[in-house]
């Protein structure tokens, strides 16, 4: 799949967050209905790794990135479980890896994670948007960025086939 651009990675998140709440329930439900396995992921990532005070990000950016790479599939797809596992599996790994040769900062970290993916403008996008809720964090809650970044990474890589 082609790299998506940056405009088209901005005009999404700027449709998103200008979406009514009718909109935005009738993107949700076509997400549930396409992909149910990414809906139960985002929702299930959210729950325990988003802050509480920021419950529903994780989920969002999940859905931005599904809302991005999807229309770029030829024809119905759908992720399932194991796709799933395995890519998180294989991301996990990943940033065990980096933490253990870059220290474990999580920027450095993150950086590294997505330099060579197909899809690093969105994954930037997503990344930023998680540091931008770090200011404040502790070094659990660090780890819970890392771990949103890796789910969050493994719908991408899920769909970016």
């Amino acid at each position: 799949m082609k790299t998506i651009a940056r405009s088209q990675i901005n005009e999404a998140w700027n449709i998103a967050l200008a979406a009514t709440p009718d909109q935005a329930r009738t993107w949700m439900e076509d997400l549930m209905r396409q992909e149910p396995f990414i809906d139960a992921y985002l929702f299930t990532a959210d729950e325990h790794y988003a802050p509480s005070e920021k419950r529903g990000l994780i989920f969002l950016l999940g859905f931005l990135i599904w809302r991005i790479l999807s229309p770029q599939q030829p024809g119905p797809k759908r992720v399932s479980y194991h796709q799933l596992i395995a890519a998180q599996r294989e991301n996990i790994r990943l940033m065990y890896e980096l933490a253990e040769s870059l220290g474990a900062d999580f920027l450095d970290a993150a950086n590294k994670m997505i330099q060579s993916h197909n899809q690093g403008p969105l994954l930037e996008t997503v990344r930023d948007t998680l540091a931008s809720i770090r200011s404040a964090a502790t070094a659990p809650l660090d780890a819970n960025l890392r771990l949103a970044l890796v789910h969050l990474k493994t719908v991408a890589d899920c769909l970016d086939r």
